[in-house]
């Protein structure tokens, strides 16, 4: 618990801390990290023996912060399941909302040595009480580069926030998951028309008034989209002029997994390489590779 702002700074920099991003920078892994719902990708790589390069301890220079100024989504789906946390839990009423403060803090002593800056909202963008003012904060204290995390865009946003959002970050990713609506049955809130709506007002002041701001989608690979990855790929391209497509890939979630079964394995093989060409093809960018599924000799499961 921080009871004072001034913590901030001697937690980040207090010699347990940066003995941990020693250990990691250097490839020691902690048992805590085993069931992280991201070590999955890791798993899954070409290169699963690879050893990481030594880098020094980041103190002047920091390449990432992320900042999680609020956890509380308008979405119900299965997906929150994977935070132990919040079972048994009216999970809207445990939201966790960064103090405007606390965030000043990170934006005063830190941001300006940040390459980038995570708004790592936890899904929905629009859902900090406080976002107007953090906005501004991004503005003041902007580094080289700002992105946000993924928004479902499923919230009626004013085309001024829009402009909000677009003067103070470079980047936005809009979770659209699957071109299939009948995926999104499982999924309570999600409104197609209003996410169609403000991702069509992003795309029109992209192109007319922030010619450099980027926009895209964000599709977690489970076997729910996989099937219809390439097509969503497509559509984000064509009918919203997406240039970035980041995938997000969840191992662990119940049920949903494709490392379990051969036959999602292979599709999903099938289906990066054929989105991989069509990113190539149209300059599209992403979040870098997560790695096909190998056999045993390390060739592509086919």
């Amino acid at each position: 618990m921080i009871r004072n702002i001034s913590e901030i700074r001697d937690l980040w920099n207090n010699k347990t801390i940066l003995q941990y991003r020693e250990n990691l920078n250097n490839g020691f892994e902690f048992g805590i990290c085993s069931n992280c719902v991201f070590h999955g990708t890791l798993r899954n790589t070409s290169d699963l023996n690879r050893q990481r390069k030594f880098r020094e301890v980041r103190q002047k220079s920091i390449p990432v912060i992320s900042l999680g100024v609020t956890d509380q989504c308008n979405l119900s789906c299965f997906m929150c399941g994977i935070a132990k946390k919040y079972e048994n839990t009216n999970r809207k009423r445990q939201a966790d909302r960064l103090p405007l403060e606390y965030c000043r803090e990170f934006a005063e002593h830190h941001f300006a040595k940040a390459q980038i800056v995570n708004s790592n909202c936890y899904g929905e963008l629009f859902l900090y009480p406080r976002l107007k003012a953090y906005l501004q904060l991004l503005k003041q204290y902007r580094p080289a580069r700002y992105t946000t995390t993924t928004t479902s865009g499923s919230l009626r946003v004013p085309e001024k926030l829009w402009r909000d959002v677009l003067e103070s970050h470079d980047e936005i990713l809009f979770s659209i998951d699957s071109i299939d609506r009948t995926i999104h049955r499982i999924i309570r809130g999600f409104d197609y028309a209003i996410a169609d709506k403000n991702i069509r007002t992003v795309q029109r002041l992209a192109a007319t008034d922030y010619p450099k701001f980027k926009h895209g989608c964000s599709v977690v690979l489970m076997k729910l989209t996989i099937a219809t990855l390439f097509d969503t790929l497509k559509a984000s391209h064509e009918e919203y002029g997406c240039r970035l497509f980041h995938f997000q890939h969840i191992a662990d979630t119940p049920a949903q997994s494709l490392a379990t079964e051969k036959q999602w394995r292979v599709l999903f093989n099938d289906v990066l390489l054929k989105c991989r060409e069509y990113m190539k093809r149209h300059g599209i960018t992403s979040n870098g590779d997560i790695g096909l599924y190998r056999d045993a000799a390390g060739n592509l499961e086919s």
